[in-house]
């Protein structure tokens, strides 16, 4: 099944290349040792559970149901500590509950299924059915979704949660929704710190040269150009042995993805910048979702919102627990008290003069949620 699906993947993504997909798939980063792909096997006794569970009070004809395989691709290391893979692994429990275990998630982390760039377009293709994505590349087919990606934009994640369980979500969800993507559920990617092997960051001035790994987003780019850096695009698939040969000397991301994914290995130095907030999306194809019968389009979602819920329990202590994790192993860490943030918000201005004009209305809409 896995062997078929990444050559239907493989074909299907070179004619993607027409619209300009040129990501290639390389080394997958380090896994956690003996860390599966999906949940664990559910006992007889387990599955009777979760089909009563699944018959009670959620509304749910599971007679109604076929039985389906479902491949879900994230590029999150395939580790519970990770938070992409935690939400995966919640909604695929979650779906078996709700559907009596007639419907399956196979969960394919680690970029296993290329970038993210590529698994967005083999979602929008019709090749794979669901992907778990930041929306750092979704900006490549939806440009108004750059404008979630501006420096220092979100406070919190309780301001995240305000602007995307509410009216802009909704908004964003029928903009992607006309691009053939269906938006199941809004859910975290993280607030984004700064790795390096370079030195210490504990101001704007300290990224002056650091070339640094960023998605392939001119939001981000500019950011860190306005900083002083070299921003670099790299596919997910790519970074760990990027930052291993020396082709970066540095990487940004969320706690829950940077430590998980082993970066410590190459990287020394970690700064809490907190200096983008990046939403996730589960995606699959929007014709294929309106294709299924009403009982399981509710079954995705449902489950789907009861994952974010989990992730967003889970991060709420999963950051200061990686950090002490993550100087057992050697990482010095910069704390956010510490960095001199007044001076990343004058350097990054210049983005929101250069970048933000075009965005203007929605900034304002998130600002105005800020408290």
């Amino acid at each position: 099944m896995k062997k078929l699906l990444v050559l239907l993947l493989t074909g299907a993504l070179v004619g993607a290349m027409l619209t300009g997909c040129g990501s290639t798939k390389a080394e997958e980063p380090p896994r956690e040792e003996n860390a599966g792909t999906e949940a664990p096997a559910k006992t007889e006794e387990s599955k009777t559970a979760s089909e009563e569970a699944g018959n009670q009070g959620t509304g749910i004809d599971i007679s109604a149901l076929p039985e389906m395989e479902l491949e879900l691709g994230h590029p999150g290391a395939a580790s519970e500590e990770n938070h992409m893979h935690f939400f995966t692994v919640r909604f695929q429990e979650k779906v078996e509950e709700l559907s009596g275990g007639k419907i399956q998630i196979n969960i394919h982390p680690a970029s296993e299924l290329g970038g993210e760039r590529e698994m967005l377009e083999a979602v929008q293709l019709g090749v794979l059915d669901l992907c778990f994505t930041s929306t750092g590349p979704l900006g490549n087919f939806v440009p108004e979704v750059y404008a979630f990606d501006f420096p220092f934009l979100f406070k919190d994640y309780d301001h995240a949660k305000r602007v995307f369980d509410g009216e802009i979500g909704e908004e964003y969800t029928e903009k992607i929704g006309a691009n053939g993507i269906q938006v199941i559920v809004w859910a975290e990617n993280g607030i984004r710190q700064i790795f390096n092997s370079v030195h210490p960051v504990t101001c704007a001035g300290d990224m002056q040269g650091i070339k640094i790994r960023t998605m392939e987003n001119k939001v981000h780019m500019a950011t860190f150009e306005a900083l002083g850096a070299d921003p670099t695009p790299i596919s997910t698939a790519e970074i760990y042995t990027s930052l291993q040969q020396g082709v970066v000397d540095a990487v940004e991301g969320a706690i829950t993805w940077l430590i998980p994914a082993k970066f410590y290995e190459t990287q020394k130095y970690l700064t809490v910048s907190n200096h983008l907030y990046a939403p996730a999306i589960l995606a699959m194809n929007l014709d294929q979702f309106n294709g299924y019968a009403p009982e399981v389009q509710q079954v995705l979602r449902e489950a789907a919102i009861w994952a974010r819920d989990e992730q967003r329990e889970y991060l709420k202590t999963a950051d200061e627990k990686q950090l002490e994790f993550a100087e057992t192993k050697g990482v010095e860490i910069v704390r956010n008290e510490d960095v001199d943030r007044q001076s990343f918000l004058d350097a990054t201005q210049g983005v929101y003069e250069e970048l933000g004009k075009d965005y203007q209305d929605i900034i304002d809409k998130i600002r105005a949620l800020e408290n």
